[in-house]
């Protein structure tokens, strides 16, 4: 919170959301109601009902949509929503959300955030919008953790094998591969090597040669220069 003054508090003004163009994308819920509000979702969160039954990642969207749209406090409402989501679900036991964050994921598209809570409030509180852009971002934040679990595993392999075959890499040489497969680029060229490592030509010359000669590379020739690809996959099995 940029003003610890109002930590804790309830905010007992109107407030305005802005996005970057300062424009009003909605005016949250008048002060006076707010305390009624959570009561009833805090009544709402813990009611029970087979036959009224929302799934825990829906029910986490909702809360976090009305924790947003009411706006308790002057700041840290996304925050503060954010984190109830998360604890919602790992108490309902979803214990993967711990490994992944949709909060990146939010502040790199934050128009479509916003664009997804003026379209609740447009259409007659019709939260299917929130929701629809809420489940598309746990689905993206989950093909993001595992991108990151087979790119974490690939490297373990093929470290692994390495070292199975007696190779003898540098620093540099082991830092390429991790890049290479972290970035997901599948050339090198001498010239960016050097720069990278901060190393001459001659020494980035022969760091990548050596990993041609092992197999982990491909060279050929690319105009005055050479061009070096991966082959990684002799290495994966």
């Amino acid at each position: 919170m940029d003003d610890p003054e109002y930590a804790g508090k309830f905010r007992d003004d109107e407030v305005f959301i802005w996005d970057k163009t300062n424009t009003v994308i909605f005016k949250p819920m008048a002060e006076e109601n707010i305390k009624e509000s959570l009561n009833n979702l805090v009544t709402w969160v813990n009611t029970h009902s087979e036959e009224d039954f929302i799934h825990p990642i829906l029910k986490a969207s909702i809360i976090h949509f009305f924790l947003v749209y009411v706006h308790p406090f002057f700041d840290g409402n996304g925050r503060t929503a954010r984190a109830i989501f998360y604890f919602y679900l790992l108490k309902h036991k979803y214990d993967f959300f711990k490994y992944f964050s949709i909060s990146a994921l939010i502040a790199k598209q934050k128009e479509k955030y916003y664009k997804a809570i003026k379209e609740v409030e447009d259409y007659e509180n019709d939260l299917t919008y929130f929701l629809l852009y809420s489940t598309d971002v746990v689905l993206k934040s989950i093909d993001e953790i595992l991108e990151k679990i087979v790119k974490k595993y690939q490297s373990d392999i093929i470290s692994k094998n390495i070292n199975l075959r007696g190779m003898h890499l540098n620093r540099r040489q082991k830092r390429l591969i991790k890049i290479l497969i972290d970035q997901d680029q599948k050339t090198m060229t001498t010239r960016r090597y050097e720069k990278i490592f901060k190393v001459s030509y001659g020494t980035a010359r022969s760091d990548l040669n050596e990993l041609s000669k092992n197999g982990l590379l491909q060279k050929r020739k690319l105009g005055k220069g050479f061009l070096y690809s991966t082959n990684f996959d002799s290495y994966l099995s």
